[in-house]
């Protein structure tokens, strides 16, 4: 399904394994590198980030975003194959236009269980840890914190209309991927533990996160 020797552009939504995923190919990893939320710190022979919030105005977006895209040529021409992954919900046009000039594939990486995903989303949202194990804890649920994750995972099928619309990505689904076994394209080496974040933290407002749900037309995500 996967060239191992071919750059490929994984889309997606957040809490759908796309880390991981990314880390258990054979290409060189440029992680979320369009992504201005996250800052790079260097990039030479070895690109590194930081996760810390960070974002640019509309006045330097789309410079900063051309600073990327240099970035992923060097890459090309050091490290290809290479990865990159980009939420959908993030695609723009200056996106798009970039990714038509360039010979890559793509895959849009989704997960099936819609309620699994919330519930990493808020968690992961609220303890802000997107790349580390969650350990046993205990939080609230803020409702700031629920409008912005079900805003994000409302648009998700919309923003894959968009990446239809313009490539021609093959579908992988994040469950399928827990049994696969090493292959010639994926590699999990890590050993990497499925726990959902939902079996390890406590949600303090429980009952009221479920109303949340159930009034926003989502009783089947209900924990």
């Amino acid at each position: 399904m996967i060239d191992p020797n071919k750059s490929i552009v994984i889309f997606s939504h957040p809490r759908s394994g796309s880390t991981w995923f990314q880390n258990s190919l054979n290409q060189y990893s440029l992680g979320e590198l369009f992504n201005l939320n996250i800052k790079v710190l260097s990039y030479d022979k070895d690109i590194h980030f930081s996760f810390e919030k960070h974002g640019y105005d509309l006045d330097t977006a789309e410079v900063e975003l051309q600073k990327r895209f240099d970035i992923f040529n060097h890459f090309i021409s050091i490290k290809n194959p290479v990865s990159v992954k980009i939420h959908t919900t993030l695609l723009n046009q200056q996106m798009i236009n970039f990714l038509k000039t360039k010979d890559l594939q793509y895959i849009i990486l989704d997960r099936i269980s819609k309620s699994d995903t919330f519930w990493s989303f808020i968690i992961g949202w609220n303890l802000n840890s997107w790349h580390n194990e969650i350990l046993p804890q205990s939080i609230t649920v803020t409702p700031h914190s629920f409008e912005k994750v079900m805003k994000v995972m409302s648009n998700f099928n919309e923003s894959l209309e968009i990446v239809t619309d313009n490539f021609l990505p093959n579908t992988i689904h994040y469950e399928d991927l827990i049994s696969m076994k090493n292959n010639e394209w994926f590699n999990s080496t890590d050993l990497y533990k499925v726990v959902n974040g939902k079996s390890v933290v406590s949600v303090l407002n429980l009952d009221e996160v479920n109303s949340w749900l159930t009034n926003a037309g989502y009783k089947q995500w209900i924990m």
